[in-house]
């Protein structure tokens, strides 16, 4: 096991049992031992956090949460910053992004985003703070529901008009019901999904997205270095999802 895997057993995060670690390691172990802004969307029980915190020893380690999640950071030491907010509200990422750009005068080196896992969410957090990542910066979408999931019926678009099925994990009855953008007429059309959209982003070297502008679509095609989807499969805790991997210019 590499020593991503062993801190995280130890911070007891979910990302062991979903096989997260043994890919992350190889991606991040090049800013172990430098001074780093990473920034992590879903704060949940702060199991991640600490194992970045571990880690990342010289890091700022960020966090973004739509509970409160103070305390969780309080008690990490070192540099660390809470934001309260939705991932899927363009103008708080942006606001998130300039205080973290006056603050260490950088952008973010590394973005893991475990928020809420709904479509709009993911590919809108990935669109606005994708500009704010440093040359050689990692962004990972974690977890997403697969396609064919989202087709037979899934509860992972996000839209109040669903069943929520998630509704009972902390902070997404919340995100649910927060005002966005949804697919033109309200159509949950699985092209646009995070999952068909990095699929089909790592086999053609073009991004393109229906939550987000042409603008900020070609800045992700024409600034991106290395693009990489992965499938996971833990039965019969997660069934199947998968994850993207995003390195800028």
């Amino acid at each position: 096991m590499n020593d991503l895997q062993n801190i995280g057993i130890r911070c007891g995060t979910d990302k062991i049992m979903f096989g997260y670690l043994d890919v992350y390691h190889g991606y991040f172990s090049k800013f172990r031992d430098k001074e780093i802004n990473i920034l992590e969307i879903g704060v949940y029980n702060g199991a991640s956090v600490r194992m970045w915190r571990e880690y990342f020893p010289k890091a700022n380690v960020i966090g973004i949460d739509v509970e409160q999640k103070t305390k969780i950071f309080e008690s990490l030491g070192g540099k660390n910053r809470f934001f309260l907010g939705d991932q899927g509200n363009p103008m708080h990422l942006e606001m998130v992004a300039s205080i973290i750009k006056k603050e260490t005068n950088r952008g973010f080196d590394i973005v893991v985003d475990d928020g809420s896992h709904f479509q709009h969410d993911m590919m809108v957090s990935f669109g606005n703070l994708f500009p704010h990542m440093n040359s050689g910066g990692t962004y990972v979408v974690e977890d997403m529901c697969t396609a064919t999931g989202l087709n037979n019926g899934s509860c992972w678009w996000g839209s109040p008009d669903e069943n929520h099925a998630t509704s009972h994990l902390p902070g997404l009855s919340n995100s649910v019901y927060m005002n966005k953008e949804w697919l033109p007429n309200g159509k949950k059309d699985t092209f646009h999904c995070a999952e068909t959209t990095m699929e089909r982003f790592e086999d053609t070297g073009v991004f393109t997205n229906a939550f987000l502008t042409n603008e900020q679509c070609n800045y992700v095609s024409e600034n991106f270095c290395f693009v990489k989807f992965y499938k996971t499969k833990v039965p019969p805790i997660t069934g199947t999802s998968s994850i993207a991997i995003v390195v800028k210019k």
